[in-house]
């Protein structure tokens, strides 16, 4: 969609930016970013075994008091988590993460909880590849 594309172009853009290649400090950078920008509140959980993290928004910028649709509707951070990271690899190479014994060359996001559906928070899974 649209917005997707719009997340994923503005992330690459600050992507760029980021110093750091370990992962779980740049999650951590995310959470200032959208707590300062009023795009919600983050909670990380990380699981090295399956190769994915998972990043819980409450009160996302997209799906703040949206009642329940049926569907996911947070494109747009769904494209800026991945295109930040994007721009992050391809700015400085591969990431590392803490308890992972391999580098992280590339990730792809996906929505798999939404406000939009009557969660109570959003939920993005980030899937970690080598």
């Amino acid at each position: 969609s649209a917005l997707r594309f719009a997340g994923a172009k503005l992330g690459q853009g600050i992507g760029v930016y980021f110093e750091a290649r370990e992962l779980s400090l740049i999650l951590e950078d995310f959470k200032k970013i959208f707590e300062r920008l009023k795009w919600g509140k983050i909670e990380i959980e990380t699981n090295a075994k399956e190769r994915k993290i998972i990043l819980k928004i409450i009160d996302s910028l997209t799906s703040a008091g949206v009642p329940n649709i049926n569907q996911n509707i947070c494109f747009f951070e769904e494209g800026f988590i991945e295109g930040c990271l994007d721009g992050i690899i391809k700015n400085k190479g591969s990431l590392v993460l803490a308890g992972w014994g391999e580098n992280i060359d590339g990730i792809n996001v996906k929505e798999t909880q939404c406000a939009g559906q009557g969660k109570e928070y959003c939920e993005f899974t980030i899937n970690l590849r080598s």
